[in-house]
């Protein structure tokens, strides 16, 4: 779990959304679709007279809440994936998100209806090893011509692969209720104040469900995963430090009761050092035991981990290779010390109390 949620926290968004702040507001009532067009225009400018936001653009689902759009897009190449997603934005959105243009260019107003960028998934998936740019798709009852490739990006969600997503131009005429995202300069606290303030000014009767940069965004859609990690780390710690005390107990108690046995070993001419691997090695052998009982019962319940786990097989090896070398080393350490004590016995002294 932790080796995932290291992976997971170090992956690439697909976007340098650092300092872009995503804000989505429900207009009072049910407007008609002029009515819904000019609430958004007058949401966006409400946000961009905002000191420190550099750019604003539409798109038409929230960000990082795992909501997919269906697709009426038509592949070229049937049972390759039929998990396409259809994204509208306005056309300064890939340069508000810092999502990359791969080929070709990004959207323009003259694509309405008539072109499309697709993700890199989509096209590795449908065109591998070539450019589709200029490609023409089936879409709908009709066609668009790809006139750009995106780079991937973790929109959707973030401890997900990247939806194949197509992207269309922003009309208008469709009267959707739009996202807003605005990239800003400038401390994000102050800036999301303000920005909920011009919100409330141009539609006090709006109701705000997401206003939150990116990053915060992120967190949030990644928050069961730390918590799981979390949650399962302390417990996990907590473990190795009982069977640490546990180990380092018994063998205190063992030797304490081989006191005698050692004092004869040493009068014999036995080395500490000697008594030192007899001891320890003698514990190893319990917890070489213990150790592969452990490992059975991991694999058996690996199937359960799965849920919880991101990118790394549940019963992957090198994890099972690294705990169980690092529980040896653990039980090695918790022995010594008292196989230490039990070398250091004066052979007079103990066969006197004898």
């Amino acid at each position: 779990m932790l080796r995932g949620y290291l992976a997971l926290t170090a992956q690439d968004s697909g976007m340098d959304a650092d300092r872009v702040i995503a804000v989505r507001s429900a207009p009072p009532g049910l407007l008609d679709a002029p009515a819904r067009t000019l609430y958004n225009a007058r949401m966006a400018a409400a946000i961009a007279r905002v000191p420190g936001v550099e750019a604003v653009a539409f798109i038409d689902m929230p960000l990082l809440q795992s909501l997919r759009a269906g697709t009426d897009f038509k592949p070229p190449v049937t049972g390759r994936g039929s998990d396409e997603t259809d994204v509208v934005v306005t056309p300064s959105y890939f340069a508000t998100m810092g999502v990359a243009i791969r080929m070709g260019r990004g959207l323009t107003e003259a694509d309405r209806g008539l072109g499309v960028v697709i993700s890199e998934t989509v096209a590795r998936r449908y065109w591998p090893g070539r450019s589709p740019v200029g490609e023409t798709i089936q879409y709908g009852a009709g066609t668009r011509d790809i006139v750009g490739v995106a780079a991937d990006a973790r929109d959707v969600s973030f401890d997900r692969p990247p939806t194949p997503t197509l992207y269309h131009a922003w009309d208008d005429r469709d009267a959707r209720v739009a996202t807003v995202v605005a990239r800003f300069s400038g401390p994000p606290e102050r800036v999301t104040a303000d920005i909920r303030r011009a919100v409330r000014e141009a539609e006090p009767a709006a109701a705000i469900t997401m206003l939150a940069t990116i990053e915060d965004l992120i967190s949030a859609s990644i928050a069961p995963r730390t918590f799981n990690t979390l949650l399962f780390g302390v417990f996990g710690a907590a473990g190795v430090l009982v069977a640490l005390v546990g180990i380092y107990g018994l063998v205190s108690f063992l030797v304490a009761r081989r006191e005698r046995e050692m004092g004869i070993r040493l009068a014999l001419g036995a080395s500490t050092r000697g008594l030192k691997v007899l001891v320890v090695s003698g514990i190893l052998r319990w917890v070489a035991g213990g150790v592969a009982a452990g490992i059975a019962a991991a694999l058996l319940g690996a199937q359960y981990l799965k849920p919880f786990v991101y990118q790394i097989p549940a019963n992957d090896p090198a994890t099972l290779t690294v705990v169980t070398i690092g529980f040896v080393v653990i039980a090695a350490g918790a022995s010594y010390l008292p196989a230490r004590r039990a070398a250091r016995v004066d052979p007079i002294v103990a066969l006197r109390a004898e």
